[in-house]
C-alpha cells in the first residue's frame, strides 16, 4: 500500500487529504478484497481517526 498526503491551502486553513493505494496481491478477489472489505471497512475508518486527531492536536494548540 501506499499513501500520500495532500496538503491545500484553504479559506478555513489547510485541507489534509489522504490517499491510499491498496490492491491485495491475491488471485482472482484481492482486488475486490481491496476495495470492498479492506479499504472501506478498516482504511477508512483509520485515516478518519487520523485526520481528527491530527486536527484537534493543531486546533488545540492553535487555541495555546
Amino acid at each position: 500500500m501506499t499513501v500520500e498526503w495532500r496538503f491545500a491551502p484553504s479559506t478555513a486553513g489547510v485541507d489534509v487529504t489522504l490517499v491510499h493505494d491498496l490492491v491485495m496481491q491475491w488471485p482472482l478477489i484481492g482486488r475486490l478484497v481491496s476495495d470492498w472489505v479492506v479499504g472501506p471497512l478498516f482504511i477508512d475508518y483509520i485515516a478518519r481517526k487520523t485526520l481528527r486527531a491530527v486536527q484537534d492536536r493543531v486546533e488545540a494548540e492553535a487555541a495555546g
